[in-house]
């Protein structure tokens, strides 16, 4: 069958804007992917490494203060144990602020998985942290000293369960580039064949 000029013409416009709306549906939608992927990290992956990344300084806190306290029972500096004692409670606010500031957060179900153990990890190293800490204010240096391998113990703990949530939430934020970089292609390659189009048509 032999089309005329005009029809061919005809034919070859509604198949290059039938395209064109499946080109242009595409971008719209990959456009909605990155500014989606966008808020993602901004309000939430990145806060969450923000408060993980504090909670991580604190912990490290906990154990140099307990250890000063100690010190400070050995030199019997009353003044400099109780201190210590003041400082932790500033150190167990703090954390639990931030833990709870990121369980808040609308993690991905892995990332959100680390919050119940990290906290219940925390709860039982700051508890310990207190009784030794009280300990070496009332002057009872023997019991601070023979929890120091739990407390050790209990430090290590903590630090692998927080070494695996920022993990957990890097792999995110590295997926969520990846998907940005995919969507970024897409619409390259609409804008390409947008161009192409253009010039035909001239």
């Amino acid at each position: 069958m032999k089309f005329s000029f005009v029809t061919k013409l005809s034919l070859f416009s509604t198949f290059m804007l039938t395209t064109l709306s499946v080109m242009i549906g595409v971008s719209v939608w990959n456009m909605a992917q990155l500014s989606g992927s966008f808020s993602e990290v901004s309000d939430v992956m990145l806060p969450a490494v923000r408060k993980l990344t504090l909670v991580d300084m604190y912990h490290e806190g906990v154990e140099a203060t307990v250890y000063r306290s100690i010190a400070a029972g050995f030199r019997k500096d009353e003044k400099a144990a109780k201190e210590s004692r003041e400082i932790l409670e500033e150190y167990k606010a703090l954390t639990k602020e931030c833990l709870d500031t990121v369980a808040g957060l609308p993690l991905r179900p892995k990332a959100k998985a680390n919050v119940k153990p990290v906290r219940e990890a925390f709860t039982a190293y700051i508890a310990l942290a207190e009784e030794m800490v009280n300990a070496a204010v009332a002057g009872k240096l023997k019991d601070s000293a023979a929890d120091i391998a739990e407390f050790e113990r209990q430090f290590e703990a903590v630090e692998v369960l927080m070494k695996n949530f920022a993990e957990d939430v890097e792999n995110d934020v590295k997926t969520t580039g990846a998907l940005r970089s995919h969507a970024r292609r897409c619409t390259f390659a609409y804008q390409d064949f947008s161009d192409q189009i253009e010039y035909f048509s001239l």
